[in-house]
């Protein structure tokens, strides 16, 4: 018989697994063998594999150009609407022969060429993850999918359909990638004016701005996708309030933020998010993305005063979600997502116990607590220090300061003070009243200083929320100036617990005429011996 050829569609796709020719030349001959070939999953896959048999037939590779073909062509089981077993049409090989001539820009093209071939319906076998590791089937031209629904709200990405002439045993190579997330934060020591790079733990005082950083990677394959859809996903524990205004996006290494009509920010949200920042197919086909590109998101939080003082600190976690499908338009289902990753800012306090000489408690006193600045905030003008209040900022020595806290103890009932919501720095502790009777104590400095963690390797439960695996918080405190002690924190790792004490005046007795009265001044004992600097450690505890 008159022997006829088509070019099959064992194109790029098919070489994913097989390292076929992008084409194969299918011929038929007028006998016919059968010869079966095992088809294998990966290794360790979470992937199941639904195969489909196209055509049947013998394979070679052509002695002229070395492409792989077919022999003995028949309808396989998957075949659309041919009956199995019978010899492909002559109407057929020249379709298949007009779409294989046709222009083809990538395998998206390849895949729906093949189409309306395929009766994706009922595989002739399915293999992989809790499944058989292998099947075996008859030489012929195949096509290889992620079974539908297997692979939605993981972290995994279907494989884009794999197509290839069989002729001998292969092992699927998934031709997939998923994008990836990361959530960083900065600290700044407003004392010392250091900031540091982006990393996974920091410390502010309440009402401080606290600065985060969202990326995004693409996968290395997404002009494979039909259309993508991508969005953030960032939820704040109840102590850091999201301002919307300072949302900025960059593409890759710009730094020039995207107009804002590239993205939309939702704050009504239905799944209990801070807020979602949503690229549509529309939105990212604007800004350019391609394969790999980096989206890059900056924005700041307040810590208010729902804050929690020590650990577990406030955390803020995010991830995102993105089509994972290639072979399909999943409008905007976004069937995959990243694991989450959790940053955590952290706040402290200082307790003060007021007392006297004879370590009992003190009343009528009154304390206030100044911060030192490298330098004034934008917008902000410093005052007199006898004219600042609560919040504002002075100069003295020529050096900035922040009132941050006063306590005015006004019935002088008060014998002890906690000061929330500090971070790092150089504090001034001050009496600022006085009990009667008693001389002022000494101001004193108290430095805090802390180490961070560039990365969160592991997050320990701790009461239903999470605690840094890093010592967040954890406060280690140098000995007092004599070298003699240490002064204990608070269990929940949160406050330094120290006292002032107060000195009483000494009246003398005299003799002759008037008497002579003689006040000595003893001096404030400092709070937690005496000026000793704070050391505030997060190291990673060991299990």
């Amino acid at each position: 018989m008159k022997k006829n050829r088509f070019i099959a569609l064992a194109l790029a796709a098919g070489m994913t697994f097989c390292n076929v020719a992008t084409t194969g030349v299918v011929a038929y001959a007028e006998t016919q063998t059968t010869t079966t070939h095992k088809i294998n999953a990966p290794a360790n896959t979470t992937h199941i594999y639904e195969i489909y048999q196209i055509f049947t037939g013998n394979a070679y590779t052509s002695e002229e150009n070395g492409q792989k073909g077919l022999n003995n062509v028949t309808y396989g089981s998957n075949t659309k609407g041919r009956t199995i077993g019978d010899a492909v049409s002559q109407a057929d090989m020249e379709t298949l022969t007009a779409l294989a001539d046709a222009a083809r820009t990538n395998d998206q093209d390849d895949i729906e060429n093949i189409a309306p071939f395929v009766n994706l319906t009922s595989p002739i076998a399915t293999i992989g993850k809790d499944l058989e590791s292998s099947a075996t089937v008859e030489e012929g031209y195949y096509l290889i999918k992620d079974k539908d629904g297997s692979l939605n709200n993981t972290e995994e990405v279907y494989t884009l359909y794999l197509m290839s002439v069989l002729d001998s045993d292969l092992t699927i190579t998934p031709k997939s990638d998923k994008p990836s997330s990361d959530k960083k934060i900065k600290d700044t020591n407003d004392s010392t004016g250091d900031t540091t790079e982006w990393q996974a733990t920091s410390d502010y005082d309440i009402g401080d701005k606290v600065p985060y950083q969202l990326t995004a990677t693409l996968p290395s394959n997404y002009t494979d996708f039909k259309t993508y859809h991508l969005t953030f996903h960032d939820k704040m524990d109840s102590g850091l309030t999201f301002n919307k205004d300072s949302v900025k996006v960059y593409l890759d290494n710009s730094e020039t933020a995207l107009a804002s009509t590239n993205y939309n920010i939702v704050t009504a949200t239905t799944d209990n998010d801070t807020f979602d920042i949503v690229f549509t197919y529309a939105n990212l086909t604007t800004i350019g993305v391609t394969n790999s590109s980096v989206i890059r998101v900056e924005y700041d939080a307040t810590l208010n005063e729902n804050a929690v003082i020590g650990n577990p600190g406030n955390l803020n976690k995010s991830w995102i979600t993105y089509d994972n499908n290639p072979n399909s338009d999943q409008d905007g289902e976004e069937g995959g997502k990243t694991p989450e990753n959790t940053v955590v800012t952290f706040t402290y306090r200082i307790d003060v116990d007021k007392i006297d000489a004879d370590y009992n408690s003190l009343t009528g006193a009154g304390f206030t607590l100044y911060k030192e600045y490298a330098s004034l905030p934008e917008g902000v003008t410093a005052k007199e220090k006898s004219t600042a209040v609560e919040g504002e900022f002075f100069t003295e020595n020529n050096k900035y300061y922040k009132v941050v806290n006063v306590w005015t103890n006004t019935d002088g009932t008060l014998t002890s003070f906690t000061f929330d919501g500090i971070d790092d720095g150089t504090y001034i502790l001050s009496e600022t009243k006085v009990p009667t009777g008693y001389n002022k104590a000494d101001d004193v400095t108290i430095v805090v200083s802390a180490e961070h963690e560039t990365e969160i390797t592991s997050l320990t439960a701790d009461g239903g929320n999470f605690q840094a695996n890093a010592n967040g918080g954890t406060f280690t405190f140098v000995k007092d100036s004599d070298n003699t002690k240490t002064h204990e924190y608070t269990s929940d790792k949160a406050a330094v617990a120290g006292a002032i004490v107060n000195q009483s005046g000494t009246v003398l007795p005299s003799t002759g005429g008037m008497g002579t009265t003689i006040l000595y001044v003893i001096g404030g004992i400092l709070v937690i011996g005496g000026g000793a600097a704070i050391f505030i450690k997060r190291k990673k505890d060991a299990e």
